[in-house]
């Protein structure tokens, strides 16, 4: 008698097939193909009573169960390729009285039946084992990528964020510049280091602030301070002539 199923794969017991699954409802097999199989090269009947998979381009027989351990409805069931696996998807016509009616999945048929598969059953087992690495290897590396290109978005996102954000300010030092220039209380210096950005505000102040002095009344007391400096001059001169 069949225990009852209750893993995806269960290799708690033996059968004709190991890479399998089912529920009350089908009977999901995956039959390893050989290298370079494509869909037009295999030919899968299944009926009612059996199910016979064969290889056109090798002509070869990849598995032969007759009878089945269980009725199938033909009409329901189905089979395709995933790779290098053939996948056949058996649909139950009835679930059964018992556990042991309803699943079967794992010997196929019964006693004194026809099975014939082109792989032993471990050979179907290391298989699948080796699909599953090479399965979780490649998940593994398409989430690394998809990591990666998580990460490069953020980046990016952060990237044109700080671009909006030094843009924004200096639209309002642009802003607050045009409002202290119609005010009276910005001079020129200070326009064209906000204008174009190449110049710092204190370079520019430094190089405004050595012609800044020179204003007016300062040219005004120079020219004063030079006046009585020759008057100075041209009394001392005349005392010197008459000594």
């Amino acid at each position: 008698m069949i225990a009852t199923i209750t893993m995806p794969f269960s290799e708690s017991k033996s059968g004709a097939f190991w890479d399998w699954k089912e529920d009350d409802a089908q009977v999901e097999l995956w039959v390893p193909i050989p290298p370079d199989t494509i869909k037009k090269d295999v030919v899968c009947v299944i009926s009612a009573d059996h199910l016979v998979v064969k290889h056109t381009k090798l002509g070869k027989t990849l598995l032969h169960c007759e009878p089945l351990s269980g009725p199938v409805n033909a009409e329901e069931s189905t089979w395709y390729l995933q790779g290098e696996v053939l996948c056949i998807v058996l649909a139950k016509q009835w679930r059964g009285e018992t556990k042991s009616d309803q699943y079967w999945g794992a010997l196929l048929v019964p006693k004194g039946g026809t099975f014939t598969c082109y792989m032993a059953a471990h050979d179907v087992k290391s298989h699948r084992i080796a699909r599953e690495k090479r399965e979780k290897l490649e998940e593994e590396e398409r989430l690394a990528r998809f990591k990666a290109s998580r990460q490069r978005e953020k980046q990016q996102r952060e990237a044109e964020a700080a671009k909006k954000e030094a843009e924004a300010a200096k639209a309002e030092r642009r802003r607050r510049l045009h409002g202290r220039q119609e005010s009276g209380t910005c001079d020129e210096a200070e326009a064209l280091d906000d204008e174009d950005g190449s110049t710092s505000r204190q370079q520019t102040k430094r190089s405004s602030g050595v012609d800044s002095w020179f204003t007016l009344p300062v040219a005004v007391a120079l020219g004063a301070a030079f006046l009585v400096l020759v008057e100075i001059f041209v009394q001392f001169r005349k005392a010197f002539v008459a000594l």
